[in-house]
């Protein structure tokens, strides 16, 4: 087993371990990672959000309360069930495009341009971390 297989894999075992303990995210919990002082979540209407690393959607049910217009949520350790199992807990009243795909940051490929990708508390979980940077890097609009 390679070595981002072996980070999945640990991640993963502990992202069950803690959904099955922890509530979802807070508003509060959501301001202590400080993403508020360095960017404007109300200035993300109308974007196209690239969410790494979603998990069950804690994170992203805060990024879609500024109405994108769409989030491509992508996370390795997770299956779809998963995600769509939160979502229809979270992202009832969010009328844009919300897609999940089971991928991570090293090999994730997309025709799609993104205005924003949004990866907290993940990188350190990725061995081959600048290669994943360099790939998301080429998912960015140019703009």
């Amino acid at each position: 087993m390679n070595k981002q297989m072996k980070s999945i894999k640990s991640f993963s075992e502990q992202h069950n371990l803690s959904i099955s303990k922890i509530h979802p995210l807070t508003k509060v919990d959501f301001e202590t990672y400080r993403v508020h002082e360095i960017l404007r979540t109300s200035d993300f209407s109308g974007l196209h959000i690239l969410d790494v690393g979603c998990g069950t959607g804690r994170v992203t049910s805060h990024l879609i309360s500024s109405n994108p217009s769409s989030i491509q949520c992508i996370d390795p350790s997770i299956t779809e069930e998963d995600f769509q199992n939160n979502r229809n807990q979270i992202f009832t009243s969010y009328s844009g495009s919300i897609k999940f795909t089971r991928a991570s940051a090293l090999d994730f490929t997309s025709e799609k341009k993104y205005d924003l990708i949004f990866i907290i508390g993940v990188l350190h979980h990725i061995p081959e971390n600048i290669n994943a940077l360099r790939n998301l890097s080429q998912l960015l609009n140019p703009s």
